[in-house]
């Protein structure tokens, strides 16, 4: 037997929105009323919090492989590419290793100074097997004859970018400078990694749905009943989850348990998720009205904010989280997702909070991918006590405001709780 713990990371996620920017086929081309023609979405900074195990269906929206690591990025008042946030020079590897600006190369004692040099190895880690898997993957679909998506070919093409790579470099350790618990505390490797992916990823998501469809990374599509900005994956999955909109709950769970009565719980289903839609649409075009967005920035935003009320949300918390080692058993699994969308104050400023929360309990096996990977001979799968569990949670903050075109920085804080999973 063995215990295991997953810690809990507070990360506060903020995004703001903007009519500043405007964003047509070939980038960032100046000011004006993007939401008058696109609805463009300038986020600002993430704050989330949470660990858990991760599954395939949620890893496979980044990488057929796992564990691709997606990294920050971050917006100049330069011209832009299309696939990400960093200038495009025409050169796909301009330099061999990335690297820090001068500045930056003294090693410090302060707390600060500490976690930027521990910062500075993580980044280079992640960015460098970043690169290597799509590589790899790229090579798979060569090998195989299988043509991939554009959307395939747009995230091989950011993150092989060695131009792009070292602009997301850069920025990525900017961010922890600027970062308020990263000058208080000590932070691992493990928490750094952490702070920086899931800050990028759903930073990234809010991003995508601004592009042309020609340049996204993602085949997310979006549907609804009074709009057409709603997440497709919230809905199909809608049943399986609890929702909280404004204290106004919304689940299904005792319909899930209807046996021999398929046509009545398709019914209930379907009913179910046109209630869930209709008041989702309502609640957040009331918040973009008394926020004054327009048409195409409210939707924006409200894409931004379903598509982290799907799987895409529990992935972007999966994929930084070191309890993604940990598989566990199907048998007697129960797994508990629910979201709770409200309103709170950032700065004195209305802002859209959105928590997540993914419970799993009633499993008695596991497996742990890094011993399978590294040590011969370990029995699979082993066996845990009943009351094991895996526990995830995260909090996004998404804010509205006008900000120049030149500035994007993402601001973002976290801080460490008490272990939140135990497998013993």
């Amino acid at each position: 037997m063995c215990t295991v713990y997953t810690f809990l990371h507070h990360v506060i996620t903020m995004f703001h929105f903007s009519d500043e920017v405007e964003v047509d086929e070939e980038g960032v081309s100046g000011k004006g009323c993007a939401a008058a023609k696109s609805g463009t979405a300038a986020p600002l900074g993430v704050e989330s919090k949470g660990t858990v195990g991760e599954t395939k269906s949620m890893s496979s929206r980044f990488f057929d492989c796992q564990g691709a690591l997606p990294v920050q990025k971050r917006v100049t008042s330069t011209m832009q590419c299309g696939h990400c946030s960093a200038p495009d020079n025409g050169v796909e590897n301009f330099e061999t290793e990335l690297s820090f600006p001068s500045s930056d190369k003294g090693v410090g004692t302060t707390v600060a100074q500490r976690n930027v040099q521990t910062a500075k190895s993580v980044i280079c880690e992640v960015y460098r097997d970043l690169e290597r898997r799509c590589h790899e993957e790229r090579r798979q679909y060569e090998e195989s004859g299988t043509q991939p998506s554009q959307q395939k070919l747009n995230f091989w093409s950011t993150y092989t970018n060695k131009a792009r790579l070292q602009h997301f470099t850069s920025e990525s350790v900017a961010f922890v400078q600027k970062n308020p618990e990263c000058r208080t505390a000590l932070l691992t490797g493990k928490q750094l990694r952490f702070l920086v992916l899931l800050q990028h990823l759903v930073s990234e998501d809010s991003l995508d749905v601004t592009r042309p469809e020609r340049l996204r990374k993602h085949q997310d599509v979006f549907e609804g009943v009074l709009t057409d900005s709603i997440s497709s994956q919230l809905v199909e999955d809608a049943h399986r989850c609890e929702f909280s909109i404004e204290g106004r709950s919304f689940s299904l769970q005792d319909v899930l348990q209807l046996e021999g009565q398929q046509e009545e719980r398709k019914k209930r289903i379907a009913q179910f998720q046109s209630e869930l839609v209709h008041a989702l649409e309502t609640y957040l075009l009331s918040f973009c009205a008394r926020k004054g967005l327009s048409p195409g920035g409210s939707k924006r935003l409200m894409q931004a904010v379903t598509t982290q009320m799907s799987q895409a949300g529990l992935a972007n918390i999966d994929r930084g989280s070191e309890a993604s080692r940990y598989f566990v058993g199907s048998q007697g699994l129960d797994q508990r997702i629910a979201y709770n969308l409200s309103t709170m104050y950032v700065h004195d400023q209305e802002a859209l909070k959105l928590s997540i929360v993914c419970m799993r309990t009633g499993f008695t096996q596991y497996l742990d991918k890094d011993e399978l990977l590294h040590l011969a001979g370990v029995q699979y799968p082993r066996r845990c006590k009943p009351d094991s569990y895996l526990y995830q949670y995260a909090t996004l903050c998404f804010t509205i405001g006008l900000i120049p075109s030149w500035f994007q920085a993402k601001p973002c804080s976290i801080w460490t709780r008490q272990p939140m999973g135990r497998i013993g």
